[in-house]
């Protein structure tokens, strides 16, 4: 039952009602004739919305979030630093498609001084992780390091993943990095579509971000290169002697499938994902 002050809140919101701006799901910063959205999903399915030109924005902050957006690539954070000195995190995951081992997610903020001083060259590094090889992305994550105010890592493990999905396990890795973050951030940009809940540090998803912001490019990076650790370390262990996970990474390669017919499956995979389901009962033994 409705009281009283929930009716006036109700009219509150329909006398204003809430930014456009706000209520989109992710950013698709290919170039457009206008500003396009995907709002959040409905019973009938996703829905596209195109945000008309002149739309009112809620506040200043979101005002000059858009502001930034417009911006050329490489250039959004350091606007935003410039303009209003914000600490703007970047946040991104390694691991969402493998068969085995965690979903990794990684929360970075760059020093924008530190940054300008890079060489073309070093920037060059700040890319998608996927995009590097194994020697760039060691001298990338050396760079991160050098060039980070500070990072943050947060971790979901095989079980976890199969108890609650992927893409919430995403969701929690990512929340875990940011909320471990040792200050609070002003804005954080997060590759993809995925919003985070828990978190309440306003945010924007950024499809293909890591080539669009520095500091997502960094947690890309990361992510990546504190998950690959974690999988190079397994070979030590004699329960995972045989998968290789130091090569593979645990992503589904010829190789590791020859491992899987060979051995079975171990503590580290994925049971939920579909093409392990032929190997739900051949547990390797330690």
């Amino acid at each position: 039952m409705m009281t009283e002050l929930d009716h006036a809140w109700a009219q509150e919101d329909e006398a204003n009602p809430p930014c456009l701006w706000c209520d989109v799901a992710y950013w698709d910063l290919k170039p457009h004739s206008a500003p396009e959205a995907r709002s959040s999903r409905s019973g009938s399915g996703q829905q596209r919305r195109v945000i008309p030109p002149g739309q009112p924005h809620c506040s200043k902050h979101c005002r000059r979030v858009l502001e930034g957006m417009r911006k050329p690539q490489g250039q959004r954070e350091i606007f935003w630093h410039r303009q209003a000195s914000w600490q703007v995190a970047g946040v991104d995951e390694a691991g969402r498609g493998a068969w085995a081992g965690p979903v990794v997610a990684a929360a970075a903020v760059l020093d924008i001084p530190r940054l300008l001083q890079c060489s073309p060259q070093e920037l060059a590094l700040l890319r998608d992780s996927k995009e590097l090889r194994s020697g760039q992305r060691e001298s990338a994550y050396q760079l991160v390091q050098r060039i980070a105010l500070f990072f943050a890592v947060g971790s979901v493990a095989a079980p976890r993943v199969d108890a609650v999905g992927v893409v919430a396990a995403t969701i929690e890795a990512m929340s875990k990095a940011l909320s471990s973050l040792p200050d609070a951030v002003d804005l954080a940009i997060i590759d993809g579509t995925l919003h985070l809940t828990e978190i309440s540090t306003p945010q924007r998803a950024v499809l293909r971000a890591e080539n669009a912001f520095y500091c997502v490019a960094a947690a890309s990076i990361v992510a990546k290169c504190t998950r690959d650790a974690y999988m190079k370390s397994l070979q030590h262990n004699p329960e995972f002697k045989g998968y290789h996970f130091e090569r593979h990474k645990g992503y589904g390669t010829q190789a590791h499938r020859d491992a899987l017919n060979a051995h079975g499956i171990s503590s580290e995979h994925r049971l939920s994902y579909k093409p392990l389901q032929r190997y739900r009962g051949s547990r390797s033994s330690p």
